[in-house]
């Protein structure tokens, strides 16, 4: 008898446990992907991370916590990156501090700036808890986080907190642990010690050791952040300018892999077959270009500062030719693919700033908020565009080539240049062409193979060859009549860039549909590539898998 009411008490406190557990989590905050229609890498964000401060293992990736990139992951058997973890999954901020994946519970716990982020089903579905539930003040360091079999457990400067290992409820603080741990994140410290057995071990692509820091193929130096080794003895190493050296104990060498973009704004974006190029548009960041190849997440980069004659200034543009990948910021430059070399023309005009680039069959032409510049691409020379009316004399807001022609639309005007002969038509004008009356704005246009698209402020038109007849196909109610920053259409669908929303749209016009998200910030370019929308921001680079939508 006695056994059976032992049995029925253990019973009930298991019952109250978690009837306590269940209510802890829903007090702790649920962060999930921008909307529930939406899976949770349907949206993804690639940002400059910074330092690389935490690891931790799990069964497939490598989770990297990073100074304001998110968390990053690191295919442990495919030895790639994979798709990072940031506030458009639900994360409650891109600024980590260590991150711990359980693999008892499949829990991954990552402690941000303010608090602790924990989800049962990542990379989606997430939770939060705030720094004041957990006895910490906002300015408190999370150094690693580590399980035990009963709790979790964060390590703040000189104590620990524990906490409930399932829903990261508070238990209490304690000096150090008081039961072992059975799993431990890397920490983060303002110097590692490098191990003695790694001294052995060799870097490829032309680095090397330097004590703690590790020099990298131009001779700079950068700290190792933190240190891990896996289950498999696999070593990984972080630095503070977040690079990934992964090490094999077998072969003793390590791999440098860049983590993340050169800048954290980008501000226009090429393609080629192998990967895009993203212009580095923050002053405040390293000058340069991203290469970033997206079937594999591998980030190259192209730093201004260590090549001659390339752009030292913020980039805003960007046009790819086929062998040549042009530049526009405060100043206009090039990269000869083929001869792999770069030419810097300086300003096209004094105090001016390119705002769009775009190549023709005979020149590229690039817009700037003064005028329109033709640029000679086998002289490497800018040339004058005198014929223009002086009247257009005005920022130019795109250019682009379409039948033959080079298009562009100027704050108040619009006209299409025979680059052969240097003839210009005024479609403001030309009675046949004419759009509709009223139009006091030319903000973008886009193309496909058969169709012309051009934003005004009294709608966006589309016309095709030969008889060029205009169709409104999109009101300006649609849109609010905003100013359209940049324009794209993939034959079938358009989408226009609102500056902090985007609209996406139907040819027919009848869909339409407007995305506004913290997370995208500015938004300073967009582009249709398949299946995804690449946009170009201030918070980086961010992928959208626009067909997995539902649209009614």
């Amino acid at each position: 008898m006695k056994s059976n009411q032992k049995t029925s008490s253990v019973r009930r406190v298991t019952t109250f446990q978690f009837f306590l557990c269940c209510v802890s989590l829903v007090f702790a905050s649920l962060a999930g992907q921008p909307a529930p229609r939406f899976q949770p890498l349907d949206w993804v964000v690639f940002r400059r991370v910074g330092a690389l401060y935490s690891f931790s293992e799990g069964f497939e990736y490598l989770y990297m916590a990073t100074q304001m990139g998110g968390v990053y992951r690191w295919h442990i058997l495919r030895k790639e990156m994979a798709d990072p973890i940031t506030v458009a999954q639900g994360l409650e901020s891109n600024r980590c501090e260590a991150v711990l994946f359980d693999r008892d519970t499949r829990t991954l716990w990552v402690a941000t700036q303010s608090g602790l982020n924990f989800s049962y089903n990542p990379p989606g579905e997430w939770h939060f808890r705030p720094k004041e539930e957990l006895g910490l003040l906002e300015g408190n360091h999370v150094d690693r986080i580590g399980a035990s079999r009963n709790y979790l457990w964060m390590f703040v400067g000189t104590h620990v907190a524990k906490l409930d290992r399932s829903t990261g409820a508070l238990v209490g603080e304690l000096a150090q642990p008081d039961e072992p741990l059975l799993q431990i994140s890397s920490g983060h410290r303002d110097w590692t010690d490098v191990p003695s057995t790694l001294a052995a071990f060799s870097i490829t692509d032309g680095w090397l050791f330097n004590g703690n820091d590790v020099v990298d193929d131009y001779g700079r130096l950068e700290s190792i952040t933190t240190f891990y080794t896996s289950r498999y003895q696999d070593v990984f190493l972080g630095t503070d300018h977040g690079t990934l050296l992964v090490g094999d104990a077998v072969l003793q060498q390590f791999q440098p892999h860049r983590v993340g973009l050169l800048n954290r704004s980008v501000g226009d974006i090429e393609f080629d077959d192998q990967a895009l190029y993203l212009a580095g548009d923050n002053r405040n960041d390293p000058p340069g270009i991203t290469v970033f190849a997206d079937r594999r997440n591998q980030f190259r980069y192209w730093e201004s500062d260590l090549v001659s004659n390339a752009p030292h200034t913020a980039i805003h543009a960007l046009s790819w030719n086929g062998s040549q990948l042009w530049t526009g910021g405060e100043e206009i430059a090039v990269y000869d693919a083929k001869h792999s070399f770069w030419k810097n023309l300086g300003q096209p005009v004094q105090g001016s700033r390119v705002l769009t680039l775009s190549n023709g069959a005979l020149y590229e032409w690039a817009g700037t908020d003064q005028n329109l510049v033709q640029i000679d691409t086998s002289r490497y020379r800018i040339t004058s565009s005198s014929y223009l009316p002086l009247n257009l004399n005005d920022p130019v807001t795109d250019v682009l080539q379409f039948d033959q022609q080079i298009w562009v639309t100027f704050l108040d005007g619009f006209l299409s240049i025979n680059e052969a002969t240097g003839e210009y038509i005024d479609r403001r004008f030309h009675r046949q062409l004419d759009l509709a009356p009223g139009i006091i704005r030319y903000d973008a246009l886009a193309k496909d193979a058969t169709s012309l698209l051009v934003a005004t402020s009294v709608g966006v038109f589309r016309t095709s060859p030969p008889g060029r007849r205009w169709k409104r196909i999109l009101q300006p109610s649609e849109y609010g009549a905003r100013m359209i920053r940049t324009m794209d259409w993939n034959g079938s669908w358009g989408v226009l860039n609102l500056g902090t929303t985007f609209l996406l749209f139907s040819g027919s016009g009848n869909v339409t549909h407007e995305y506004q998200f913290p997370f995208l910030g500015k938004i300073h370019c967009i582009y249709f590539d398949g299946d995804v929308i690449w946009l170009g921001t201030n918070q980086g680079l961010i992928r959208f898998k626009w067909v997995n939508e539902q649209f009614q």
